[in-house]
């Protein structure tokens, strides 16, 4: 066999081989799974059952709605927080109850007192999501936080949500300008973002945010949005800082399908997240 023969049958062989390796490749690690797979902490569901090549498969019954969830939602940038509220999904009792956090709050962190805008400019979203847990006595199991500009990506991306103003809103600045007459209005992107920071003052504010949440998550929480599942879900963790991951989802996906379809859940205002103690935060 001449020299151009011989590197020409190398060649050949070489794809050949290189196909045949990773088709195995593929195959057993769709049969193994990971080595190592992300921790399942959700406490909404059992993780997914799988087939044999380890995608999820369909649950051949709904799944029930029991236990507690709570999650930690936010908006901020470089040392600055806008707001945050915390999700308290109580599935026996098929309730979602959103609270308003103080961004005034102090917080235990490194060692010291600081300020919520410190904590989350010095340690982020994950910093912050710990020590308001150790302030509160309690732990949130996710957290999401996203910056102004995404927060308007993502609201724009579910959809307008249907906010009762209870007060006339006008608030003017440089950069802000919104106006509001008492009522119902659809709100989304930055006009859903001016109003959760604009809403009012003091306890007003955090009243409103804490309602506003819980209206958003009662239009989000629908067939259509969950309908589209992953697709959907890459999309909004991808503007987010969160602990939420793609392993969470699959878990909780069938769950979340049964509360968007269940008429008895209820979501709900629980004012201002009250401190230790029984004391408004």
């Amino acid at each position: 066999m001449d020299r151009a023969k011989k590197a020409a049958f190398f060649r050949g062989f070489l794809v050949v081989f290189l196909v045949i390796a990773l088709t195995l490749a593929y195959f057993l690690i769709r049969r193994i799974g990971p080595s190592d797979p992300a921790p399942a902490e959700t406490s909404v569901t059992e993780a997914p059952s799988t087939d044999v090549y380890g995608s999820v498969a369909a649950p051949t019954e709904p799944p029930e709605l029991t236990g507690e969830y709570d999650l930690l939602f936010g908006c901020g940038d470089g040392e600055r927080v806008d707001f945050l509220v915390r999700a308290c999904f109580d599935l026996d009792e098929k309730t979602a109850t959103v609270y308003a956090i103080p961004t005034s709050l102090s917080l235990s962190y490194d060692g010291r007192e600081s300020p919520v805008s410190a904590v989350f400019a010095r340690g982020g979203a994950a910093a912050l999501s710990a020590a308001l847990g150790g302030y509160y006595s309690d732990s949130f199991d996710r957290y999401y936080f996203c910056t102004p500009g995404d927060f308007a990506g993502v609201t724009e991306l579910l959809g307008a949500a249907e906010i009762d103003v209870k007060q006339e809103v006008s608030y003017v600045r440089e950069d802000v300008s919104l106006h509001l007459q008492a009522g119902r209005h659809r709100l989304s992107g930055e006009e859903l973002y001016d109003y959760l920071c604009h809403a009012g003052a003091g306890d007003d504010l955090l009243t409103a945010q804490s309602e506003a949440f819980a209206a958003m998550l009662r239009a989000y929480c629908v067939p259509a949005t969950v309908e589209e599942g992953e697709a959907l879900f890459s999309r909004l963790i991808n503007k987010a800082s969160s602990n939420i991951s793609a392993f969470d989802f699959a878990a909780a996906q069938p769950v979340l399908a049964q509360m968007a379809q269940d008429p008895q859940m209820q979501y709900l205002s629980g004012g201002i997240a009250a401190a230790p103690g029984g004391e408004e935060g």
